[in-house]
């Protein structure tokens, strides 16, 4: 799911996080354009449940963007499964 961040003008940490709860395999991806005023929204982002960030102007070449697509979706599974490989050893948590 690719959605622009700052939509409304600011970045709405707590509407990310509920749409991380009812869609939880969903893999998330914000489309942001940066500033320096946003820059420490970025930290925010990654705690709220954002799987990858796409940079306008430096991250959304087609290339980039599939390569970044295909990362936020093996993040989006790999969070579901964690909890259930907490209690194995860490070589077979790894593989």
């Amino acid at each position: 799911m690719v959605f622009d961040l700052y939509v409304d003008g600011r970045a709405d940490f707590e509407r990310v996080r509920q749409l991380r709860v009812r869609v939880p395999r969903a893999a998330l991806v914000a489309y942001v354009d940066m500033t320096r005023e946003r820059a420490k929204d970025m930290f925010d982002a990654g705690r709220c449940g954002i799987d990858v960030l796409v940079v306008a102007e430096e991250t959304d070449t087609p290339q980039m963007l599939a390569a970044l697509l295909d990362q936020a979706e093996a993040r989006s599974v790999s969070s579901l499964l964690k909890p259930h490989l907490a209690g194995l050893r860490s070589v077979v948590r790894d593989a």
